[in-house]
């Protein structure tokens, strides 16, 4: 009948995505003795995070989202060619920041992660994390704003270095990738939607008969 044709375009409709890219508005690096290189989201300086000589750093890049729903998302950050890693249990962590500091930018659940060692850099020299659930959560929780991800190196070793994301000389070395697409409609709301057309067809079609 045409009254499916209509939900099944309805529902295409609903699942047709768009994608997008912003790049990094803000990057910068805290130290675990409260040092900071920058604190504002709308400058780029330069990112590190990990374990050198015993000091351990966090760093965050901030970007402005779009105002679309997003359904899928990856974030791509520059990896220095001289960063190196001696520990092979370390994993990079993307967090929401709740301040750009040391701590601020470690707080929360994971948005999504990467091991440092498979982190090291490659040819194109970004470092690609898809995020997760959470992380699509948090984007979504924020659209339309300047979005802050703190980032950090968990299982750290003091004697051992770890370094990842670092010195950038202050280019825009980071961007989000994203996918939006429009909420797809619970199957009870399309239950209802296809039997109220379904009833003002069998209306129509009663009335052309008399």
């Amino acid at each position: 009948m045409k009254i499916f044709g209509v939900v099944a375009t309805l529902l295409l409709l609903a699942s047709l995505a768009s994608a997008g890219s912003v790049s990094a508005t803000g990057e910068g690096w805290c130290n675990q003795g409260g040092g900071c290189n920058n604190t504002s989201t709308s400058f780029i300086t330069n990112t590190f995070a990990g374990n050198s000589f015993g000091t351990y750093y966090n760093d965050f890049v901030a970007l402005t989202l779009p105002s679309s729903h997003i359904s899928s998302a990856t974030i791509s950050i520059w990896n220095d060619g001289e960063d190196f890693n001696l520990n092979s249990a370390a994993v990079y962590n993307l967090y929401a920041a709740s301040s750009i500091s040391y701590g601020g930018l470690a707080t929360g659940p994971s948005l999504g992660s990467i091991s440092v060692s498979a982190a090291d850099t490659g040819v194109s020299e970004y470092i690609t994390i898809t995020l997760n659930a959470a992380g699509l959560a948090a984007l979504n929780a924020h659209l339309g704003s300047t979005f802050v991800f703190g980032g950090a190196v968990s299982g750290l070793i003091p004697s051992l270095e770890t370094e990842i994301f670092g010195y950038t000389n202050g280019v825009p070395i980071a961007f989000l990738t994203y996918n939006t697409a429009a909420v797809t409609p619970e199957p009870a709301s399309l239950l209802m939607l296809g039997s109220g057309l379904v009833g003002m067809a069998s209306l129509l079609r009663r009335k052309l008969l008399l």
